[in-house]
């Protein structure tokens, strides 16, 4: 259960204690006296535009819901793509999906409605390659390559005769 309060019967209340309130709790404010109806508001997905951006906020389903967190999700994207592109719509779908997968219960910026916007959210990566001291350089391994062998008459073991220089000799 979520409580928008600034003031009232919960601001000094530890939050943690917050999934055992009573409706009678709920219902005494300290200034003044509330009727005893109670609103519950489902909506798990939220999404507005301000300013040219969207934000999206997504919470845990009830348990009783009726629709499924694809269909609900669903309606809210046809609700705020109808000003957008196919592929703004894509983006924005698979978004979305990732957002309320996590049901953090907090606004998250998704768009702005402005082609370049995903340039300003790209991180640039500069990678950077240190030589290991110890592993030869491409450069020394293709002058490796470019030798020739050795026909050298005390090699320890002819090329291609594993099982002589391991120990392990057929008998």
């Amino acid at each position: 259960m979520y409580f928008s309060s600034t003031c009232g019967p919960f601001r000094t209340r530890d939050p943690e204690t917050l999934d055992r309130v009573t409706p009678e709790e709920a219902l005494a404010h300290p200034t003044w006296r509330m009727g005893a109806k109670v609103t519950i508001v489902n909506q798990p997905f939220l999404a507005s535009w301000s300013g040219g951006e969207l934000y999206f906020e997504a919470h845990s389903l009830l348990e009783d819901d009726e629709l499924s967190s694809d269909e609900q999700l669903d309606s809210v994207i046809a609700s705020i793509s109808e000003s957008l592109s196919g592929e703004q719509r894509d983006a924005i779908r698979s978004d979305l999906r990732s957002i309320a997968s996590i049901a953090a219960g907090l606004p998250v910026r998704v768009f702005r409605n402005d082609v370049y916007e995903v340039y300003e959210r790209a991180r640039v990566v500069k990678n950077v390659v240190e030589p290991d001291p110890d592993v030869p350089t491409l450069a020394e391994v293709r002058e490796m390559l470019d030798q020739p062998l050795e026909s050298s008459t005390d090699a320890a073991t002819p090329v291609g005769d594993v099982e002589s220089a391991t120990g392990n000799d057929a008998q």
